[in-house]
């Protein structure tokens, strides 16, 4: 492991469990580095503040300022989510919490430390269209360009952005999206999740959420899809964790290990554990570890989101080809995907599946003129690389797609 990459992993147990271990060496330069593109630049800037090293540092003010930038930032988007959320309720629909704001209450008097760039709410189809009012009446917009209102359940979300705010909200309608079988599959765990909700507490304010077992699979099920597609960053482990350390009793532990190993995902699952357990302070017995390091570089490269740059962000749709069985080759694929990887990126499709030809015409004019580009072409060239290392990758950990 990168010894940098070893001290912030340090300095996020420091915050999270108010300890004060030293930092070996420390490059802040790095470390801060890595913080940025985990999105955990406040909780590490809190875990370094005790530290002596930390104290010569010439730029922590600078460190200081871009820390409480993002804390402020985060701290008006959750007053506004707030409101927008009570207007849901007066409205006579109760969404539910999906990471975000459940997420930030797990972290006590850091929440706003655990920055979200949007907020995730579930609600069923026969509510969008009061969900959409109340909405656009407080100001939001519909980023997206069609919403298939006839076959809401098929949509993964719609996106409503409030400029003024700043505030991002993603209705969705089912849990992954369902553009590869493996997610597909994922979503048959989560039938009827509105028939017994659970309530948590924010800032003396209550809000409704999955249930514990169904929340915590969710959570993980949630890193495993950014994990399979593009790579998955640190803060999503710690928010599994601190789940975990706050509502452990309350889980179904059996139901857990049975869900995982159904769907050959007991191996990553092991060691994401033994991630938290080793190095953010957590003891856990759970999972069958097969090799934390592996996941450890995976997460530097990948950043938060696996998305640090375009050969990045690109390298999903070689990853989703490659595994629709298909003896097409895997470029050809990435123009020409099928119905139900199409739908996921184009919600037309839902209510309109003819126009499938034409959103694949969209899509080669899209990608045809960098495949025709000297100096772009090396995007898809390195886009294709990284896809087969998280292939291998895949196949290291027994991941059927």
């Amino acid at each position: 492991m990168n010894p940098q990459m070893k001290n912030l992993f340090t300095s996020v147990k420091n915050a999270i469990h108010g300890t004060n271990e030293p930092l070996e060496n420390p490059d802040f330069d790095i470390i801060f580095e890595l913080a940025v593109k985990q999105s955990l630049l406040p909780i590490v800037y809190e875990g370094c503040f005790e530290d002596v090293e930390f104290k010569k540092y010439n730029d922590r003010i600078k460190v200081m300022d871009s820390a409480y930038s993002v804390l402020s930032f985060q701290s008006k988007r959750t007053e506004a989510f707030d409101d927008i959320y009570s207007k849901f309720l007066e409205n006579g629909i109760k969404p539910l919490i999906l990471k975000g704001l459940l997420c930030r209450s797990l972290y006590g008097e850091l929440s706003d430390h655990r920055a979200s760039s949007d907020e995730d709410i579930l609600i069923q189809p026969k509510d969008y269209e009061i969900a959409e009012k109340t909405l656009i009446d407080n100001g939001f917009i519909i980023e997206d360009g069609y919403v298939a209102r006839k076959n809401l359940s098929k949509v993964q979300e719609v996106t409503f952005f409030n400029q003024e705010k700043k505030l991002s909200i993603e209705l969705h309608f089912n849990f992954t999206g369902g553009n590869i079988k493996l997610l597909q599959k994922i979503n048959n765990y989560f039938d009827n999740v509105f028939d017994d909700v659970v309530t948590f507490e924010y800032d003396g304010k209550i809000y409704y959420t999955l249930e514990y077992t169904k929340n915590y699979i969710y959570l993980f099920f949630h890193l495993c899809k950014h994990f399979i597609t593009s790579g998955v960053g640190l803060r999503q482990i710690i928010d599994l964790m601190m789940f975990e350390k706050i509502y452990s009793r309350y889980i179904d532990w059996n139901k857990v290990e049975n869900v995982l190993k159904d769907i050959s995902l007991w191996g990553l699952y092991g060691d994401v554990i033994a991630i938290g357990n080793k190095y953010l302070g957590f003891e856990f017995s759970r999972g069958e570890s097969i090799d934390p390091e592996m996941l450890i570089d995976d997460i530097e490269q990948s950043g938060i989101f696996g998305n640090l740059n375009t050969s990045q962000f690109m390298s999903s749709a070689f990853i989703t080809a490659a595994f629709d069985h298909n003896k097409k080759s895997s470029r050809f694929r990435m123009l020409f995907p099928p119905l139900e990887v199409m739908r996921h990126h184009d919600s037309v499709l839902c209510d309109k599946q003819w126009l499938l030809p034409f959103v694949w015409g969209k899509r080669i004019i899209k990608y045809i003129p960098i495949f025709f580009s000297t100096r772009k072409r090396s995007v898809i060239i390195e886009a294709d690389k990284i896809a087969q290392k998280r292939i291998q990758l895949l196949k290291k950990y027994n991941i059927n797609m």
